[in-house]
């Protein structure tokens, strides 16, 4: 996030608020699977099958296509063509996902327009900060299944009245409409969560996680780079040599590909493989150079949305895989040629529903340590620069540790370590020195983390220190799959810690623990305009804990009426002062 959109978030009018002059309630915090501010129980929910919608304009109920649910489908046919539920029935005013099953078997998008009680999403209705110009819901694609028996879910978010509203889709699109099936409603918020807890039984889970993360083990064989053609004289292409030995590494059941001191010049994608440890000896170095065309373009995402452009050092679906040093003379250089790559549109494409098979490649800056679907993750000891856009994207992994880097950046958007959707993390003994967030935990954007990231969860980050001018510690804004079980324990950060999302972005954050960190000054969870689209999906915030923070001045904690920040606790933190708007269940020990 630039600067200037955190300055305008940290630097705000803030009210003297004294924490150890105000004593609330020490019991327990109310159960999470109730929102208290409209009391719905979160994992409430209720299907309405299309074949029993109570009204139709040129649409037909249809058997034809087989692996529908209920008794049939609806085919909702011509361009103008409605169906319509009176009977939606939910139990309090409030923002609701309404998730379509349908099925698409053309070429097209077969946008439909929605429409809440016969008024249309698509008015430029005003945001909630007051914004205007900006609709709820634009017409919104069903994009296709690639068969008509073939079924896909699509959830949006709908703000509803208590009691019965009345649901139409519209097909706005001269080659049709999709089919469809049922739709399920839901509170927005997550769904089946774990009971809460107070803040010392919730520390008592980080242990727990530590034991679950373990380093990978490998075999105790070398494969030098330079036996394979490697020539550390910053003048040879050496990117196919260095595939080569970690394919031979592999292939003989793993092992440490050795990379001796040297400048290794790299034109080109390095890919990981399982059972690997690449591994750079001091004084070691590769410096990544040469054109877009040069790299591969791979399976990533860029900010939340999937999509398929150049890598950089790429894993995907690996067991057992890590980058080691040995310390800050072992160094992954990026370099300045890479900076100049162009972003590209991937948001544009996931906005209309494009599934991420079906989206073209995209030109957006690469992240330059990006692994996905891995187990069993190292990172340790290294040094790397110079970085383009995201330095380390770790989406979709499980037991990764990520331990002992040295990470300088220094443009917009380079944020040091994203942990996208992944579970069982520890980072431990980074230094990170960056122009934008230095730690930030991820889930996702809009639908591609709703519905194929998943949630961030499990999380230790112990004994870092950070510098950057935005946030050294942070959730989100892409958040839309959920982040939960974040524990942050004796960091040497900086001084900000930032939940962000805004009014569209989804997902939910649960279960943060903060101590022992003395240099965090301000904090903030928040909605925030950032203009990031995402189809009326209010985040939710519950259950915070931050304790022993000695150094704490500022506090803001900006919740909204129809998603109240939830069960906030500071627990010997210094005096600060504090503005706050929809917080339930704020306590001061």
């Amino acid at each position: 996030m630039k600067k200037y959109i955190l300055l305008s978030v940290l630097a705000i009018s803030l009210q003297n608020f004294s924490a150890n002059a105000m004593r609330l309630n020490k019991d327990s915090f109310p159960n999470s699977n109730k929102n208290s501010s409209t009391d719905i129980d979160l994992n409430w929910n209720k299907t309405y099958q299309a074949e029993q919608a109570t009204s139709f304009s040129g649409a037909k109920v249809s058997k034809t296509y087989s692996n529908y649910l209920g008794t049939g489908y609806v085919e909702l046919g011509e361009n103008g063509n409605y169906l319509e539920w009176n009977n939606i029935t939910v139990p309090a005013d409030g923002v609701y996902q309404v998730t379509f099953r349908y099925a698409n078997g053309g070429q097209g998008l077969n946008p439909c327009k929605l429409f809440i009680n016969g008024t249309s999403q698509l008015t430029d209705n005003p945001q909630p900060n007051g914004t205007s110009g900006y609709p709820f819901l634009q017409t919104y694609a069903f994009a296709k299944t690639n068969g008509w028996v073939i079924w896909r879910d699509l959830t949006i978010g709908m703000q509803m009245k208590k009691g019965k509203n009345i649901l139409r889709m519209v097909v706005e699109n001269k080659n049709g409409g999709p089919n469809v099936d049922q739709i399920i409603i839901r509170p927005n918020g997550p769904q089946q969560t774990a009971p809460p807890v107070d803040g010392a039984k919730g520390w008592d889970r980080m242990p727990e996680i530590l034991s679950r993360v373990k380093a990978p083990q490998f075999p105790k064989k070398d494969f030098n780079i330079t036996s394979f053609g490697a020539v550390g004289d910053s003048v040879k292409n050496c990117v196919q040599a260095i595939n080569d030995a970690i394919k031979a590494c592999s292939m003989a059941g793993g092992g440490r590909v050795l990379v001796p001191k040297g400048i290794y010049r790299i034109h080109g994608t390095i890919f990981l493989q399982s059972n690997v440890n690449l591994h750079l000896a001091e004084g070691a170095r590769f410096n990544f150079r040469g054109v877009k065309s040069d790299y591969t373009k791979v399976y990533t995402s860029t900010e939340g949305n999937i999509c398929y452009k150049a890598g950089i050092i790429y894993g995907y679906k690996l067991k057992n895989v890590a980058i080691t040093g040995e310390g800050s003379t072992s160094v992954l250089d990026i370099g300045q040629e890479l900076l100049q790559w162009k972003d590209g549109k991937i948001h544009a494409y996931a906005d209309v529903a494009l599934f991420p098979e079906d989206r073209p490649l995209n030109e957006a800056r690469p992240n330059s340590i990006d692994l996905i679907k891995c187990e069993n993750v190292l990172l340790s000891n290294y040094r790397i620069e110079n970085y383009a856009f995201w330095c380390h994207l770790i989406t979709n992994c499980n037991n990764v540790t990520i331990d002992g880097l040295d990470i300088y950046g220094f443009r917009p958007n380079n944020d040091g370590i994203d942990i996208q959707s992944c579970k069982d993390v520890f980072i431990q003994n980074c230094k990170i020195d960056t122009w934008d967030d230095c730690i930030v935990l991820k889930a996702g954007r809009d639908r591609d983390g709703r519905e194929v990231l998943g949630p961030c969860q499990d999380v230790v980050i112990r004994n870092n220190t950070m510098k950057t001018d935005c946030a050294d510690f942070a959730i989100g804004s892409e958040m839309a799959g959920g982040v939960r079980n974040v524990f942050v324990d004796d960091n040497g950060a900086g001084g900000r810690l930032l939940i962000k999302s805004n009014y569209d972005r989804g997902g939910y954050v649960q279960d943060l623990y903060v101590r022992n960190c003395p240099k965090i000054d301000r904090i903030a969870l928040t909605f925030v305009n950032y203009n990031y689209r995402g189809f009326y999906f209010p985040t939710y915030y519950s259950g915070f804990t931050f304790e022993n923070l000695s150094g704490l001045k500022n506090v803001s904690l900006e919740g909204r009426k129809e998603n109240q920040i939830h069960n906030v606790l500071f627990k010997n933190c210094s005096k600060f002062s504090m503005k706050q708007s929809f917080v339930d269940g704020l306590q001061m020990q």
